[in-house]
Parts: structure tokens; C-alpha cells; sequence
């Protein structure tokens, strides 16, 4: 899995296959976001800027992951682009796309990257 960042609110994913897959897969895209401070409870109380990172935003694909239309013979190549509608309220220079593909009926995840969003 490649993602490359593009304008607009795009990101381009390039997938290769590096072996032979036999079942269906799906690419699940997500935005993530670092270094939002917040109060955070703990065992010694509470404190009032924890910086949380690895946060959730939102999903570009659906939540299982959008279906992946290949033969899954290896050296097959693949390019896909998604739209993503960010909020205002992201500080977009600490968001990336996390992308994973994995197998649609075990659930498997076989490759995964993440970029930047630019």
C-alpha cells in the first residue's frame, strides 16, 4: 500500500501485489490526528494537558473498508483516489491518512501505510 497526498482534499493509493491473494480484500482509508492537549483522568488525578495522539477523525472508506476490484495475481498493480471533507476544526498539520488493506472475510490486515496530509 502507497499513499501519496494530493490537493484538494485527495489521496492517492497505490496498491502492489507482492503474492498471490485468493480471497477478497478491502482498503480501509482513515485520518488520524496528533497532539490534541485535553484533560485525561489517571490514577494519580487528573491532568489537565495530556497531549493525545493517534485520534480518530473520520473514515474515507466505509468503516469495513471499500471493496477492492483485482485478481490478486502478484506484480498486479492498482491506483485509486479518495476525497476526504476535513472539519474546521482538525489542525489539518497534524492529521495523516492511515490506509490498510485487508482480507474481506477474516479480517486480516496484510499491508498498511500512512501519509502526511499536505
Amino acid at each position: 500500500v502507497g499513499l501519496t497526498p494530493e490537493s484538494g482534499n485527495k489521496v492517492k493509493v497505490d496498491l502492489e501485489f507482492v503474492e498471490k491473494i485468493n480471497d477478497p480484500i478491502t482498503l480501509t482509508l482513515l485520518v488520524i490526528e496528533d497532539s490534541i492537549k485535553a484533560k485525561q483522568a489517571s490514577p494519580s488525578g487528573s491532568i489537565e494537558n495530556y497531549e493525545n495522539n493517534h485520534i480518530l477523525r473520520t473514515v474515507i472508506t466505509d468503516i469495513w473498508g471499500a471493496d477492492v476490484e483485482c485478481t490478486g495475481v502478484q506484480g498486479e498493480k492498482l491506483t485509486a483516489t479518495f476525497t476526504y471533507k476535513p472539519s474546521v476544526e482538525w489542525k489539518l498539520e497534524n492529521c495523516k491518512v492511515v490506509g490498510f488493506v485487508s482480507d474481506k472475510v477474516s479480517r486480516e490486515v496484510y499491508n498498511c501505510a500512512q501519509c502526511a496530509i499536505q
